[in-house]
């Protein structure tokens, strides 16, 4: 999933990779989105077909910024979220705060060397601006690790609702109205752009991975399972 140590520059790392490193000898499982299934791809007339299950749309977005004033408009921005759910997650119960502390990390601990090591991460918003000479050594090591996770969640990307209510943290370039996929054989969720309709309704541009709380580790195949979500062919030009 993650690369074992940050790169120089400020990239984009990718999630879609089949491991966190986290030391020499132990690897922690990265999200499984869809776990256990085949990837079937096919390149037609210049075409990637991918097999897909359809998730949710992009209704609205807020862009970030690790600064406190940033930090301050995605509490006052998550809190009119939340209100149309009364306060709770969709998925799983939690608060919606709860959730949106846990999406803006992408789930994500850090250790003091900036590596991805355990999934179960959480955002405090008023430990992550204390000042540093309020704060113990542990206490420090902890807020420097708080943020090595929220900038690597953040960077290359933003804050976005779903049309169900559901959190993410999709790309930068995405809008409102594009549309979140699993890939058969992917581990993450993707954003994608539809580029018509009629006969090319099944046909997208690709946009990027994409982070979708409640939704990573195997929720959207258990739909399938059900009956309450289907398999389609998606075309990414």
């Amino acid at each position: 999933m993650f690369v074992l140590k940050p790169p120089r520059s400020k990239a984009l790392r990718p999630y879609d990779r089949r491991s966190i490193p986290k030391n020499d000898e132990d690897e922690v499982q990265s999200y499984k989105a869809t776990p256990s299934t085949p990837c079937p791809v096919r390149i037609l007339s210049l075409r990637l077909h991918v097999r897909a299950i359809y998730v949710d749309t992009i209704a609205d977005i807020m862009p970030l910024n690790n600064g406190p004033s940033g930090i301050a408009t995605t509490k006052e921005r998550g809190f009119e979220w939340g209100k149309a759910s009364a306060g709770r997650y969709p998925i799983n119960g939690e608060t919606f705060v709860s959730a949106m502390k846990r999406t803006e990390v992408l789930d994500m601990n850090y250790d003091w060397q900036g590596r991805a090591c355990s999934r179960g991460a959480t955002l405090d918003w008023a430990f992550l601006n204390k000042p540093r000479d309020q704060l113990t050594n542990e206490e420090y090591e902890e807020q420097w690790t708080m943020q090595i996770a929220f900038n690597s969640g953040t960077r290359g990307r933003s804050l976005g609702l779903t049309g169900r209510g559901f959190l993410g943290m999709i790309p930068q370039g995405a809008v409102v109205g594009d549309r979140v996929f699993a890939f058969l054989g992917g581990r993450v969720l993707y954003t994608v752009r539809c580029l018509g309709e009629g006969d090319r309704e099944g046909v997208f541009m690709y946009i990027g991975e994409t982070y979708l709380h409640g939704w990573m580790d195997g929720e959207v195949m258990e739909l399938v399972v059900k009956g309450e979500a289907k398999v389609e062919d998606v075309v990414l030009v």
